[in-house]
């Protein structure tokens, strides 16, 4: 298994005070809520280039935050929910706002409500993410930055080449012996991937795997 992170770097939908400032990557600068009344800010966008880097088994997301004051109880509520192509996921509580800056734990949000049944690369491009204040308790609360964590598997050049016109394609393999379509280099079993056809992965070439026309996946 391989991991990568993305960070979220615009928004709509805004906190009262420097809002730019959950969007800038840098954990020591701050938005900041308002008191007064439930205060939401979206973000609408993230680093995640869309590079297919494998099959994605897990995306999980976190929030560097703290409270605005130094209360010692009762202080600022967060939730996180993510939008999937404009439909809310799951409401995540993260509870009381730490007085000490800090990142949050992970939360798995691959299989929330209206989550993609099968994750692709276009869909962490595509991901939003809501951070909204709830309770109005003391203070305010502040964010830094909120985070994706892509959990996939990787796919590996294996050295087997695709003619497509005037140029040449990687075909992207992985070494697991259970594809349906796999070649023996060496002492090792490859499997080619196979996907649905139009992913951003997807080679042109085609092929039936008894169930389903499927595309052939490149890396490059």
């Amino acid at each position: 298994m391989s991991l990568v992170t993305y960070y979220f770097n615009a928004h709509s939908d805004a906190w009262l005070t420097n809002p730019n400032n959950m969007d800038d990557g840098n954990t020591g600068t701050y938005a900041e809520s308002a008191t007064s009344d439930p205060d939401l800010q979206t973000e609408t966008a993230n680093t995640c280039a869309g590079t297919n880097l494998g099959k994605i088994t897990k995306v999980e997301i976190r929030a560097f935050i703290a409270c605005g004051e130094n209360v010692t109880n009762d202080r600022q509520d967060c939730h996180l929910i993510p939008r999937f192509n404009g439909s809310n996921g799951d409401t995540h509580d993260l509870g009381d706002t730490p007085y000490n800056p800090s990142w949050q734990a992970y939360i798995d949000i691959t299989s929330d409500t209206n989550a993609p049944a099968t994750w692709g690369w276009s869909d962490v491009v595509t991901l939003d993410v809501m951070l909204d204040t709830f309770g109005q308790r003391k203070g305010t609360a502040k964010c830094s930055r909120v985070d994706i964590r892509v959990t996939y598997d990787a796919y590996v050049d294996a050295g087997l080449r695709i003619k497509a016109g005037s140029g040449v394609i990687t075909v992207a393999c992985q070494t697991l012996a259970t594809h349906k379509l796999r070649f023996r280099s060496g002492a090792t079993t490859y499997g080619v991937v196979l996907g649905t056809p139009g992913d951003s992965a997807d080679s042109g070439l085609r092929i039936y795997d008894g169930a389903d026309v499927k595309a052939i996946f490149k890396i490059s």
